[in-house]
């Protein structure tokens, strides 16, 4: 059991450290045993035309257990909130130290805190002068606007990822390609028996056009054949120019051989 208590208390002391350096005369211990400590907090640092309309005390009473049970948490006004505006904040501490519980959390609470009162840094209407209740509502719409462009930036970055998701995924397809799911090789596996089909039937085609084995040889028979009826025909009109003498050529021969026989 000392060993549990032991690491509570290192945590504790790691948290406090931590939170004197980031706060430092904001935050003062108001109790060491049991541990309780306090920070004041207001929306800005008051700088150069920075005006803090409101400000709170935050208070956290840290129980043995720390953080693994939740932290006595108190916010008290110092300027410029209504009652019920502390009820707001109140009701935020509370909220932020039980969804925490497990972890350190102080600073957590207090930038929570912090934020709140930033975004509602106007004149409190409580003292009835119009001068505040007009500044309060300028700072109202401005903070309203403030709102509106937050919103907008947020939308902005969205699209912006969407669409750098978009690209950097078809990047990765270039590269990798598609990754392989059922519905993508059903569709490649219907395209590929298409054109498997479609390749068969021209192939067949072409083969049913191919001549075959057999006629290929009578072909070349029959051209053969060609061939050496035309060299019969060459040798003939060489050796035997008689065979193409014309009629006359046969009259005069006969007419010839007549007038021998009478000179007989």
């Amino acid at each position: 059991m000392s060993g549990f208590e032991t690491n509570h208390e290192e945590e504790q002391s790691m948290e406090l450290e931590a939170l004197e350096a980031i706060y430092a005369d904001l935050f003062s211990i108001v109790s060491e045993k049991p541990l309780e400590w306090k920070v004041h907090l207001e929306p800005t640092e008051g700088g150069e035309g920075e005006v803090n309309h409101v400000g709170i005390d935050f208070t956290c009473r840290i129980p043995d257990r720390y953080p693994d049970e939740a932290p006595g948490v108190e916010v008290e006004a110092t300027k410029g909130l209504t009652p019920k505006q502390i009820e707001e904040l109140q009701a935020l501490a509370n909220t932020q130290a039980e969804e925490h519980v497990g972890m350190a959390m102080g600073y957590t609470i207090a930038e929570s805190l912090k934020e709140w009162l930033a975004d509602n840094n106007v004149p409190s209407a409580v003292d009835g002068s119009m001068h505040g209740e007009m500044l309060r509502r300028m700072a109202e719409g401005d903070r309203d606007r403030r709102k509106v462009e937050q919103v907008k930036e947020a939308e902005a970055k969205a699209r912006a990822e969407d669409e750098e998701d978009d690209e950097t995924i078809r990047r990765r397809r270039q590269i990798d390609g598609t990754p392989v799911t059922i519905e993508s090789f059903k569709a490649w596996q219907t395209a590929f028996e298409l054109e498997m089909r479609g390749g068969k039937a021209i192939a067949e085609e072409q083969v049913a056009k191919k001549p075959s084995g057999k006629e290929m040889f009578l072909r070349h028979l029959v051209a053969e054949e060609v061939a050496e009826g035309e060299e019969e025909e060459d040798d003939v009109m060489v050796g035997d120019e008689g065979a193409f003498l014309d009629e006359e050529d046969l009259d005069d021969l006969s007419d010839d051989d007549g007038d021998d026989d009478d000179g007989v």
